[in-house]
């Protein structure tokens, strides 16, 4: 299994307008062969953890291989 971590980082203010437009291709993505999971994370704020980032998104994919991989990719 390949697992990709991606970080990406917005303009401040629009990390909903991003995913919102990001959840519209995640099922277009997950129906691709060999696609695992994909899926946005973001931070949030504890009182454990370092301050929230709000101009950050972390993309987290799984594919079965690395052809499946390139395939998307493309």
């Amino acid at each position: 299994m390949i697992h990709v971590i991606a970080t990406i980082e917005l303009v401040e203010g629009k990390r909903e307008a991003f995913l919102d437009e990001f959840r519209r291709i995640i099922k277009v993505v997950r129906d691709e062969d060999g696609c695992i999971e994909y899926g946005p994370a973001i931070d949030v704020a504890t009182d454990v953890s370092e301050p929230a980032r709000p101009t950050l998104v972390t993309v987290i994919e799984k594919w079965s291989t690395v052809p499946a991989l390139e395939a998307h990719l493309k």
